[in-house]
């Protein structure tokens, strides 16, 4: 059996976890640090001793009988990397194939702090990253639907379903076929879309250089400068609505509708955090002993 989360094997193409990256779509990970790996300038994170990661683990066969047990499709494993038919370097390892039908299913275990993200059992809405996942499943394999079975919170199991969309499907393998020619064949890393990348590339400013903005380079000025109005003024309304909601809530917990559905919650809770200002003044000499120096590049638009 090959091991998905080799470094060497993830190295030689773009697996299912990569292609949310390439989208732009993954919360946690940035195209620049998948060209990194790709390129052999970084080593993919290490996630085996992470408990989440564990438990995902471990709780995968019990999700995939219980998928059968409700479903009535039993599934099997399929050991062995998967290439796209045209592009060999768009590879995957898919958790289960579904037996006497052209489909998939892949597993996920899902933190309470996530599961709004999930949407009802049977429908397609399932986190943006996720869904690229499954659709670049649906492009190596060339099968019809993917179903999806979330444990949410550890006691909420979900089954999603995904069809074949083709014009979905040739976006995704268009971009990845893009990344991996253009920026990692090439080795020119991609242009930033996330302000964390462009830190990533130019760390450090020189005090000595000005450069004047180009026509395309102003429009973008002007557009930040526009959507940061409309964002402040966003904010504010967002403000507004949630002090009127806390305000009719008075000291009760929870506002429900009138079916019974939770609408919000305003909880107590007791939180510890470190007096930085009493510490110093208390213990100076600690406060010497253990110094953090951070290089930060502050970027405004003035």
């Amino acid at each position: 059996m090959e091991n998905a989360s080799n470094p060497e094997i993830r190295k030689q193409g773009l697996g299912g976890s990569d292609a949310g990256i390439v989208m732009g779509l993954n919360p946690w990970r940035t195209r620049l640090e998948l060209w990194q790996e790709k390129t052999g300038r970084a080593t993919s994170p290490d996630l085996s001793d992470i408990e989440s990661v564990q438990w995902g683990i471990h709780l995968e066969n019990p999700i995939a009988d219980e998928y059968t047990r409700r479903t009535g499709r039993k599934v099997r494993r399929v050991n062995r990397t998967i290439k796209h038919g045209k592009f060999e370097f768009i590879q995957g390892h898919i958790d289960r194939k579904l037996e006497s039908v052209m489909a998939g299913l892949e597993i996920k275990t899902v933190g309470i702090r996530s599961a709004h993200l999930w949407g009802e059992e049977g429908s397609e809405e399932i986190p943006a990253h996720y869904r690229a996942q499954v659709v670049h499943y649906l492009a190596i394999t060339g099968w019809a639907f993917w179903d999806v079975a979330a444990l949410i919170g550890g006691q909420n199991l979900r089954i999603f379903t995904v069809d074949r969309d083709e014009d979905e499907i040739r976006d995704l393998i268009r971009k990845e076929v893009d990344f991996w020619q253009d920026h990692v064949q090439a080795d020119t890393p991609p242009e930033p879309i996330q302000t964390r990348e462009a830190s990533m590339l130019y760390p450090a400013s020189d005090p000595d250089s000005t450069m004047e903005a180009s026509c395309n380079t102003h429009m973008h000025v002007n557009r930040a400068k526009e959507i940061s109005v409309k964002i402040d003024e966003l904010k504010k309304s967002l403000e507004l609505h949630k002090a009127k909601i806390q305000s009719r809530m008075g000291a009760a917990e929870l506002l429900i509708s009138y079916e019974g559905k939770k609408l919000a919650s305003w909880k107590s809770s007791t939180r510890k955090d470190l007096d930085k200002k009493a510490l110093k003044a208390a213990r100076p000499e600690l406060w010497e002993e253990f110094p953090k120096t951070s290089n930060v590049r502050t970027f405004r638009i003035v």
